[in-house]
């Protein structure tokens, strides 16, 4: 269903020379803003848990993701195999996430594609890996149109199931694009060996100078 927006420039209170003033309208900015009143109790509780996640990571404090992409939205391979996981259930998830149990040499993957085209710019990419996952998952990171290459894999330094933390943001890859074109963003999680693999949200931070 499209929308119908009317913009209308009020100079009642403006005094203008008719010789030598011209009122104009230049360009106008639509942004979606979130009202968090209208979020509920559980919707609230998972904002307030990422945003104390993201001041608590040393490199991202004081910092706001441009872009975050949401297990909710995500395809997943073999979907039966996948279980929610609710915020009251796991507190240190954003919004809930997806568990599934891998089968070592059977591909179990959960993929993020970002709705909106990254202009010219650098960009970080992260992920929080909650509690129980296991380390051994690979990161997909695919780029089109490509920059410089058309995907890269990443494998996170740490295995949070075994660590004793009750989750962590996780520096994936610094993104350049350079343009002219934008970029559309693919992040797929694959399960590497048998365990519990965990898809949460990825984040997209504009990188620091």
């Amino acid at each position: 269903m499209g929308m119908n927006i009317t913009v209308r420039l009020d100079l009642s209170d403006k005094q203008l020379d008719q010789t030598d003033d011209m009122p104009s309208l230049d360009a106008v900015a639509i942004a979606r803003v979130p009202d968090l009143t209208m979020l509920s109790p559980e919707e609230q509780s998972a904002i307030a848990n990422l945003q104390n996640a993201i001041s608590a990571e040393p490199e991202l404090a004081g910092r706001k993701p441009l872009f975050w992409m949401d297990d909710v939205g995500a395809e997943r391979s073999s979907p039966e195999n996948w279980t929610s996981m609710p915020e009251d259930v796991a507190p240190y998830t954003w919004n809930g996430a997806l568990q599934a149990e891998t089968i070592a040499g059977t591909p179990t993957t959960i993929t993020w594609t970002l709705p909106h085209h990254l202009p010219a710019g650098t960009y970080e990419i992260w992920t929080w890996v909650p509690s129980g996952s296991s380390g051994s998952v690979m990161y997909t990171l695919e780029f089109d149109p490509p920059t410089g290459a058309t995907s890269t894999d990443i494998t996170p330094g740490f295995d949070p199931s075994i660590s004793g933390m009750t989750g962590k943001l996780v520096h994936l890859y610094n993104l350049e694009v350079t343009g002219p074109e934008s970029c559309q963003l693919k992040v797929t999680l694959t399960g590497q060996e048998a365990g519990t693999m965990i898809g949460d949200v990825i984040l997209i931070f504009p990188k620091l100078p």
